[in-house]
């Protein structure tokens, strides 16, 4: 079961070696000294469940859930049960199979959305946890704004989001410009780099009544191996399947005579960004301007 298991979501793209490339819902997190990728990870989403105060019988909304991985550590770390919006419908079909192979399909169930358009939900939820899915809304408030009704009263938001940190000189031309370049390779929609900081999604949050618990750059913890490390190894790798350099469209967009459903196509590299992206993105990450592990909780008032 585990051999067929492995064919079904993983991608044999890169060699063993690089495990981290190759992961079925990529998402960056803290990478400690000795771990393995696959630990780093679990040990992310421990630490996510933590911060949102997840308690056995809560109902959760997973944004973006992608293959269903981040569900399913879900309810067997925390024993809540979760809603997954998924925005691509092969990756339901994957979805479903994992959880019912992990024997979950009680506690999990998942909705084909826009990841950025929420009204196909029509509940509310002890908590809402949207790691890395909401950098391609117009802005962080937009974003929240759509959110924000979901939570249950005195339920919790927990984001993990893209920024520009603290770093950034909005008067450094070589900053702005670095800051242009990337928005434009990274997202359908770019937003000025001061609507991509830790302050302005904090601000975003209160101005829509929650309460902010807790924001910081979880990349900036001391002891952590650099969050672009598993962006510069694939860069090091001529076999890494990179996505195409056609930029600004989404695969749903796409035509459907130009859609491969082939499982680089369901599952791209790093999320499906582009070589170029990635190039950028490691050297926004070196000169310390930019973090995917910006962390916001917010809770919704009694």
């Amino acid at each position: 079961m585990f051999s067929s298991m492995t064919r079904l979501f993983y991608k044999p793209t890169l060699p063993p070696t690089t495990p981290i490339a190759s992961s079925r819902d990529f998402h960056f997190c803290r990478i400690l000294p000795g771990d393995q990728f696959p630990l780093s990870l679990e040990r992310h989403l421990h630490y996510l469940c933590g911060a949102l105060g997840l308690k056995p019988g809560q109902e959760v909304l997973n944004v973006g859930s992608g293959t269903g991985d981040t569900a399913v550590e879900l309810v067997r770390f925390a024993e809540v049960t979760v809603v997954g919006l998924v925005s691509n419908i092969y990756k339901i079909q994957f979805a479903t199979r994992r959880i019912e192979e992990a024997g979950l399909l009680n506690k999990i169930s998942f909705v084909h959305s826009n990841v950025l358009s929420y009204s196909v939900l029509n509940q509310s939820f002890d908590a809402i946890l949207a790691m890395e899915t909401i950098k391609d809304a117009p802005s962080f408030f937009s974003a929240c704004s759509e959110l924000a009704p979901l939570l249950a009263r005195d339920g919790k938001l927990g984001i993990v989001d893209w920024c520009w940190t603290t770093s950034f000189d909005i008067q450094d031309p070589d900053h702005v410009r670095l800051a242009a370049l990337l928005e434009s390779a990274l997202f359908s929609v770019p937003r000025a780099p001061e609507d991509r900081t830790l302050q302005s999604g904090s601000s975003a949050l209160s101005a829509l009544g929650l309460h902010v618990l807790h924001t910081e750059d979880l990349a900036a913890r001391h002891g952590t191996i650099p969050w672009y490390m598993p962006l510069e190894t694939a860069l090091g790798n001529a076999r890494a399947p990179w996505t195409s350099e056609r930029l600004g469209i989404s695969r749903e967009e796409l035509p459907a005579d130009e859609l491969d459903t082939s499982l680089d196509e369901i599952f791209p590299l790093f999320g499906g960004i582009s070589r170029q992206a990635a190039v950028l993105l490691v050297e926004a990450g070196k000169l310390n301007l930019f973090t995917p592990l910006a962390l916001f909780v917010a809770k919704k008032p009694m």
